[in-house]
């Protein structure tokens, strides 16, 4: 049986196969090619940032350096045995005293350490007298010390009637991991 299609008619069916071709071709031929630029552009977006984030590395890479270089001292200390760590910490603590004009009236170690989840903390008692100024002094000092030095309270009484000098007692702890 064959079928007879009018002018019109086969127009029709043409357009309906060409719809269902045109369908076709942008369904499974292209659809795969979008999805494939969107996986090239994701990959490109994620290059951009990983150098982005390289060139920002290498922007502050003086500055890590330079950090690395100031706190290599403290890294050495946890190498070191319990002895030689305190002996470090009452060095520290003397030389930065006397680079602030601060004179030591005590300082002394506290007998026992604490052990603590992460680290171990050592401490010590410190007695000293200076005017505002040299005592100012030292603590900016202490901030910036390379065994990062903490100080865990502190007190300040006047040592005289006029006020000159300040008696100050402090409690100095260094943890160590």
């Amino acid at each position: 049986m064959k079928l007879q299609l009018k002018g019109k008619q086969k127009i029709l069916v043409f357009a309906v196969i060409g719809m269902l071709a045109t369908i076709f071709i942008a369904r499974f031929i292209f659809s795969n090619l979008g999805n494939r630029l969107k996986q090239l552009s994701q990959q490109v977006k994620l290059g951009e940032a990983k150098l982005k984030k390289g060139i920002e590395i290498q922007r502050i890479k003086d500055t890590i350096i330079n950090d690395y270089k100031k706190y290599q001292p403290y890294l050495k200390i946890e190498q070191m045995e319990q002895r030689q760590i305190i002996e470090e910490l009452l060095r520290e603590t003397e030389r930065i005293a006397k680079d602030s004009g601060v004179s030591i009236i005590s300082l002394s170690l506290q007998e026992s350490s604490k052990q603590l989840k992460e680290y171990k903390k050592y401490k010590a008692d410190l007695r000293m007298e200076g005017s505002v100024e040299q005592i100012l002094n030292f603590l900016y000092k202490v901030g910036d010390s390379k065994l990062l030095i903490k100080l865990d309270r502190l007190s300040f009484s006047p040592k005289d009637e006029q006020a000159s000098l300040l008696k100050a007692e402090t409690t100095v702890s260094i943890a160590i991991p």
